[in-house]
């Protein structure tokens, strides 16, 4: 699916996007016309490091310092606040999960 730099809030990730894009079309997460578009999986090497920073914890279950942790927050809701990846003006939380996982493919 295709991504556009209106998604993101990150400046780094809008210039990247349009300067790997290579043409012009309607962005199919935020609806944005004839802007420059990038599949989102091929953001996924900009992802990884990112994304090996939270761990899936499931109830009760223990994490790697061996402290019980409790389920939290959703993985978006952590990169919102520490990162501000996506830009919540322009995309709806559910739509920001969708893209991170088009990203995480």
């Amino acid at each position: 699916m295709l991504c556009c730099p209106k998604c993101f809030q990150h400046k780094w990730l809008k210039e990247r996007i349009a300067e790997l894009s290579k043409q012009k079309n309607k962005c199919q997460f935020c609806g944005s016309e004839y802007v420059p578009v990038l599949e989102a999986s091929e953001l996924g090497d900009y992802f990884y490091t990112l994304l090996r920073m939270y761990e899936k914890v499931e109830s009760g279950e223990s994490c790697e310092s061996g402290e019980s942790r409790e389920p939290g927050e959703s993985l978006i809701s952590l990169i919102q606040r520490n990162w501000h990846v996506f830009d919540e003006d322009t995309l709806d939380e559910d739509t920001q999960v969708e893209l991170l996982e088009e990203i995480a493919k």
